[in-house]
């Protein structure tokens, strides 16, 4: 007994260490520590932010954008002012386990004032229209510090540079991008309009399949951009906008985003058009067969040329692929196997037996049904079956029973 329990306690500390590894493994997809900033100085400025009776905090899909406890009461991540060398400028760190590590944050700054009830949130408006994006971490449990904007991007008008690329290899092979006819690759954003000014931002080959260009930005420091790249044709007035991966874009909007304009230029990392990377087509032949035996038995309607294959490979009957009935092959149906029937005289020992004769006769029957439906539209007539040489004619198989 004694022995028994250690083997089932063990397996029980197994089973334990596996759930807690298992938890581990799930928690390391979405474990990343955030340092969110933002800068209220204008706001103290003309007066929609007072330090003394106001407080500044913090919500996003960190959070599920609600949740409860906290100063407020709503989940809300207050911030704290950093003091004299920053003045104004309001900070916190915060533990993100809703998104997953290497895809995007989404997050806003509210101003929280207490009205002597409880607070009311204000929460900021952005030039964009969406809310603020940035790119968590890739590794597990690793840190990113967030650029410090200014409350609702209410800073001086700045500028700077930024560069845009986008690979088009893909969108090239498939047809949906072709330069001799006029094609252009653009970039439209919140920053020059969107669907206002087509064409105004054009990107440049440089040989390859990648596109880039250089255009300064103006707003206010790491305020929210928006953008896509666009097939665009100058020619046809034709205008067609990627779609982003979900992993690369902000939820709210579909769009890619950036933090800018910055201190010092910035070059955006190169993306495939839509996030479709490079995927040559494969070109393989393949044979379908089908038997249509007994449909054709048993179906007197059934037409031998409306046999279709339907698939992946042609968009599931958005074009039908007639399958051919091939010419069947000629069958030799193998002769029966005979033996001959036997005499047997009478003798004294069955002298009441009036006589007894014996033949058995092994077909095919399996083989001939199964042939049959292949046969020619002419059937080939079957010789005839004759018995083998030195025997008896074929006979119907008869008993006499001996008399009693």
């Amino acid at each position: 007994m004694k022995n028994t329990f250690v083997k089932k306690k063990n397996h029980y500390l197994l089973t334990g260490l596996l759930f807690c590894a298992a938890a581990l493994v799930t928690a390391s997809a979405q474990n990343s520590f955030v340092t969110f900033s933002v800068d209220l100085s204008t706001n103290v400025a003309n007066g929609t932010f007072n330090p003394a009776t106001e407080s500044v905090s913090v919500r996003g899909t960190f959070n599920n954008w609600s949740g409860s406890g906290g100063t407020f009461g709503d989940g809300s991540v207050q911030l704290t002012e950093q003091g004299l060398s920053a003045p104004y400028i309001y900070t916190n760190t915060v533990q993100d386990t809703f998104d997953a590590n290497g895809t995007p944050v989404e997050y806003k700054f509210i101003i929280e004032t207490n009205t002597g009830s409880g607070y009311s949130a204000t929460y900021e408006t952005l030039s964009s229209g969406y809310n603020r994006n940035a790119f968590l971490p890739t590794v597990s449990g690793a840190t990113v510090v967030l650029p410090t904007p200014y409350f609702s991007d209410s800073g001086g008008v700045t500028s700077n540079l930024v560069t845009f690329s986008v690979d088009m290899h893909e969108q090239s092979y498939l047809g949906n991008f072709n330069p001799g006819s006029g094609d252009e690759i653009t970039v439209e954003g919140n920053f020059q309009g969107w669907g206002t000014a087509h064409g105004a931002l054009v990107l440049v080959n440089n040989g390859g399949t990648v596109y880039t260009n250089t255009f300064g930005i103006t707003n206010s420091p790491y305020a929210v951009e928006e953008y896509k790249f666009v097939i665009y044709n100058p020619g046809t007035l034709a205008a067609g906008y990627e779609s982003v991966a979900i992993t690369n874009q902000d939820r709210d909007s579909n769009n890619r985003f950036f933090a800018g304009p910055q201190p010092a230029p910035l070059t955006l990392p190169l993306v495939d058009y839509s996030d479709t990377a490079y995927s040559p087509i494969i070109v393989s032949n393949i044979t379908f067969s089908v038997d249509m035996s007994i449909v054709a038995a048993t179906d007197t309607n059934f037409d031998r040329n409306t046999v279709t294959v339907d698939g992946s490979m042609n968009s599931w009957a958005m074009v039908l692929v007639p399958i051919i009935q091939r010419p069947p092959t000629p069958t030799s149906i193998p002769a029966p196997r005979l033996i001959p029937w036997v005499w047997v005289p009478p003798s004294s020992t069955n002298s009441g037996t009036r006589r007894k004769t014996l033949a058995v006769l092994f077909t095919t029957m399996l083989l001939a049904a199964a042939t049959a439906c292949s046969r020619p539209s002419t059937p080939t007539p079957m010789a005839p079956i004759m018995p083998r040489s030195g025997t008896m004619p074929l006979r119907m198989i008869t008993f006499s029973r001996p008399r009693r």
